[in-house]
């Protein structure tokens, strides 16, 4: 499949994960993106903690993007992440909820604004699981609401199928 997302940009950077004991891993990454059939730029950044146990997970990060749009003007966004997860009932059930908010009220790139995202995940059996989230988007460009909802298998060993539906109420 092609991503027409994509299409006449050049993209380059990295993405690494540190483990730095059983418990506590670091992710960074860091791009360049540059759009080929007009003048607009983006360069962003992401460092996410987490710190995970058996049953739970909590993560907090930061992340900054800087994008020159087409008519030379700047948009920026610097968020902060903070999110955790719980499994329950034998980790049948996962609960998750995770919230980026503006630091400093800079968000205006379209593509990171602030955002509270509620999932759950149900393991039907061990190869079918339910899923479902609810995420609000809220920025200077853009006010959004998204629900989806789907399941997942796994048939055999190293397989996976995703389904789901999404319902969107977006103001841009």
């Amino acid at each position: 499949f092609n991503n027409r997302s994509e299409d006449a940009t050049r993209k380059f950077g990295f993405d690494g994960r540190v483990r730095l004991n059983n418990d506590f891993s670091i992710a960074a990454s860091g791009w360049q993106e540059d759009f080929l059939d007009t003048d607009m730029q983006r360069r962003a950044g992401r460092v996410l903690g987490e710190y995970r146990t058996n049953n739970s997970s909590v993560r907090a990060g930061l992340t900054y993007a800087h994008d020159r749009i087409a008519d030379g003007s700047v948009k920026e966004s610097t968020l902060v992440q903070i999110g955790g997860s719980h499994r329950l009932m034998n980790n049948r059930l996962e609960l998750d909820a995770q919230t980026e908010f503006a630091l400093g009220g800079k968000d205006d790139s379209i593509d990171f604004p602030a955002r509270h995202r509620f999932g759950a995940r149900y393991a039907v059996s061990q190869d079918v699981n339910l899923v479902a989230s609810y995420e609000i988007a809220e920025g200077d460009s853009i006010k959004a609401r998204n629900f989806r909802a789907g399941f997942d298998l796994k048939p055999w060993a190293g397989a996976r199928f995703t389904a789901s539906g999404n319902q969107q109420d977006i103001n841009e």
